[in-house]
């Protein structure tokens, strides 16, 4: 597998400090770096959001994490397409591995990183457990109660 996980989303805003605070009171922890912020969940060591200063709202690049593998897979995929082309990585980001756009001139970076751990404790590899309900014609819970979880 080449990509393994998302890794952020950023956006372009004209006013990066008032952003950053709409993001905070929503519930993310921040940190401003020159013309930009990175917003956290609480508890994660991965970036979910980056503010980077542009003239107008609008998103400005996603972002994934992959392995070196994967990354080269990646690559080699892009230049093998028509549909996509590798391009400079943009000055005001700090992430490097493999930039481009697509065939609509979205902007998109590939780059070596781990997966952040779960918060609720089951790894995003992990299965959960199936929730088992009565259906038409399908009966997975005869003669038992459901157990509520809080």
């Amino acid at each position: 597998m080449s990509v393994r996980h998302f890794h952020h989303v950023a956006l372009s805003v004209p006013d990066v400090p008032v952003q950053k605070t709409f993001y905070e009171d929503f519930g993310l922890e921040g940190s401003e770096a020159g013309n930009r912020a990175i917003l956290r969940c609480r508890g994660r060591d991965q970036d979910q959001v980056v503010l980077v200063e542009g003239p107008e709202r609008r998103l400005h690049h996603i972002s994934y994490g992959a392995t070196e593998e994967g990354l080269a897979a990646v690559t080699a995929n892009i230049d093998a397409s028509d549909l996509a082309r590798r391009v400079d990585g943009p000055a005001e980001t700090p992430y490097d591995g493999v930039w481009f756009e697509d065939f609509e001139n979205n902007l998109f970076n590939v780059h070596v990183s781990e997966a952040a751990p779960s918060l609720g404790g089951v790894a995003p590899t992990e299965p959960r457990p199936r929730f088992r309900a009565n259906g038409p014609g399908h009966y997975d819970r005869v003669n038992e109660k459901r157990q509520h979880r809080l």
